[in-house]
């Protein structure tokens, strides 16, 4: 006897289950950009502006050398991943709006061609044109994708922070804006321009206003982050994650202070060099060690984790400290916004039943009706 075809509530659970197996998993060029993107801000940044007083110079300049592999690896990879997540959010309904995936459609088209002529020109032959529209367009991208993903439904701490990346990017956008505003020479800008600098003092306050508020978003991004990757709900083992967490917060804030009592007074250039830290980077530095290290313990428990959604979370974590706050280089601007693309993927796997699911292609074929069962024959 044939078995009875599956109903319409078992297909539904069906589409949604293969919905959400789709958007959780990292891509495997996604881990690999992640992890290029890792040893080149370990090599190309942290040990450059960290050790300049320790290593010698010749061992210095083969570092940054040889940091040149995983830099292309980390853009060959991060274009290509960053495509397909583009191309699948703008192809398919759900995601977002028409209208939304549009204008995301728009920047993409000025970002991408952007990186991919940095990441195959030499430095020298860069323009700085081209590094504005790219940065101005990243910031965009990540401003629009991060602030969608809010209305998806995942633990609050993870909503928090796809938030706080949002305003992130738009804080940046504005420094840069009213930055390129004041050099701007003749016509309708130029004025604006002027009228700006006709108060030097006040228009300095304004945009060191802005990117001190833009740089505690940057860090609350990691602490809501972290937190997010630790508490999670419904599920148990919540006090060994806690634990794990402390234990790791601990021991990257004593390696970080032990680091700054080896380096001294570089300690600050590595903090800027690396990460554009620069609110309290001259008065007590350290204070960064917590936020720091609580984003990339809250990343390596994320990863290590078997649910695939918080795996995305700590790819985006990793390549979110990678790119650094306010980053205004091409290499920099794609993790950017690969750290977008994978915390939008987090959200989307953390919400089971969002509203996302039933727009999708394969939860409406699946869903519809299963053929009605025949009465059965009566006798009389």
């Amino acid at each position: 006897m044939a078995a009875p075809p599956p109903s319409t509530r078992e297909l539904m659970e069906r589409a949604a289950g293969a919905a959400v197996r789709a958007v959780s998993g990292v891509p495997p060029l996604a881990v690999l950009a992640v992890v290029a993107a890792l040893v080149e801000l370990l090599l190309a940044r942290a040990i450059w502006h960290g050790m300049t007083d320790t290593l010698d110079a010749s061992v210095l300049f083969e570092l940054r050398r040889v940091a040149r592999f995983p830099r292309n690896l980390a853009a060959v990879a991060g274009i290509v991943a960053v495509v397909v997540s583009l191309i699948a959010f703008l192809r398919l309904p759900g995601y977002a709006s028409i209208a939304l995936r549009l204008v995301v459609a728009a920047f993409s088209g000025i970002f991408l061609p952007s990186v991919a002529v940095a990441a195959l020109l030499p430095p020298a032959m860069l323009r700085r044109n081209l590094v504005v529209f790219g940065l101005a367009a990243a910031n965009v991208l990540v401003a629009l994708v991060a602030l969608n993903a809010v209305r998806y439904r995942p633990e609050r701490t993870l909503r928090v922070a796809l938030g706080l990346a949002s305003a992130t990017a738009l804080l940046t956008l504005m420094v840069v804006g009213l930055g390129q505003l004041t050099q701007a020479q003749g016509g309708f800008w130029g004025s604006l321009g002027a009228l700006l600098m006709a108060q030097p003092g006040a228009t300095e306050k304004v945009l060191l206003a802005l990117r001190h508020t833009g740089e505690l978003c940057w860090l609350g991004v990691l602490i809501a982050g972290s937190l997010a990757a630790v508490w999670d709900r419904g599920q148990g083992a919540v006090r060994a994650r806690i634990g794990a967490a402390v234990a790791l917060v601990v021991a990257l804030t004593a390696g970080l202070a032990a680091l700054q009592q080896l380096i001294g007074h570089r300690f600050r250039f590595l903090l800027f060099g690396s990460f554009r830290l620069g609110l309290i980077v001259d008065e007590v530095p350290l204070l960064y060690a917590l936020p720091l290290a609580m984003g990339l313990a809250g990343a390596l428990l994320a990863l290590v984790r078997r649910d695939t959604g918080m795996r995305q979370l700590g790819a985006g974590m990793i390549v979110w400290l990678a790119a650094g706050f306010a980053p205004h280089t091409p290499i920099q601007l794609l993790y950017l916004v690969l750290a977008a693309r994978a915390k939008r993927s987090a959200a989307q796997a953390r919400d089971p039943e969002g509203a996302w699911l039933r727009s999708q292609p394969w939860a409406r074929l699946a869903g519809r009706r299963a053929p009605a069962e025949q009465p059965a024959p009566t006798d009389y």
